[in-house]
């Protein structure tokens, strides 16, 4: 079994060097952040939701889960502030793992998936 010493290592290595590949230089914080989002499991808290008919299907929330990671390492006071730099910086966009600006969500879509992450 690995320690988190061992684990961590292996993320300067091996994710790392790939990430910098696709994605030029990476600063300490956008390390920090993938350091963080690398160890987490969120295979259980990501489940889909059951659709129920009204509205538009639910969709999968883990880049929403990874933006508010991001707000967190980044320190982002408000969702707005997150949403606006999430726009404006292809690299943060693409570690959160959305290709374009066009796909971020809306403010209150953010809020929904805060409140149910809270659950």
């Amino acid at each position: 079994m690995l320690t988190l010493t061992d684990v961590f290592f292996h993320l300067q290595r091996q994710l790392f060097l790939a990430l910098e590949e696709e994605l030029d230089s990476l600063s300490a914080l956008d390390e920090q952040f993938c350091q963080v989002v690398s160890m987490l499991n969120l295979g259980p808290l990501m489940r889909r939701f059951a659709w129920v008919g009204n509205g538009c299907p639910p969709r999968q929330r883990t880049w929403l889960f990874h933006a508010y990671l991001a707000k967190s390492v980044y320190q982002f006071p408000t969702t707005a502030a997150l949403i606006a730099a999430l726009k404006a910086q292809p690299r943060l966009r693409q570690l959160c793992g959305w290709d374009s600006a066009g796909n971020i969500r809306s403010e209150s879509t953010f809020s929904r998936a805060f409140a149910a992450f809270a659950q």
